[in-house]
């Protein structure tokens, strides 16, 4: 039988994936640089349509990995499998 998880215990367990290839095509590198500012998005588009309710994009100032750290945690307490970084 299977142990039901509590809300928080979930959040911790599912896992976001993070597509780079928008940035890519839009920055023509093929990683992303150590600092800077970062935009993650909800959908591949990067499209911002509610700014005030901060549910389609996210944005950070810093290293790189830190920034997507912090944008997963963000779309795990949205219910987000997979964000895209804008270019």
């Amino acid at each position: 039988m299977k142990k039901l998880l509590h809300f928080e215990d979930f959040l911790n367990e599912a896992k976001v994936e993070v597509d780079i290839s928008t940035w890519k095509n839009s920055t023509g590198k093929s990683v992303p640089s150590v600092y800077g500012s970062w935009m993650f998005f909800k959908d591949k588009e990067c499209r911002i349509r509610d700014k005030e309710e901060n549910i389609d994009y996210v944005s950070f100032t810093g290293k790189y990995n830190d920034a997507k750290n912090k944008a997963k945690d963000w779309a795990k307490k949205l219910g987000y499998d997979r964000i895209y970084v804008g270019g």
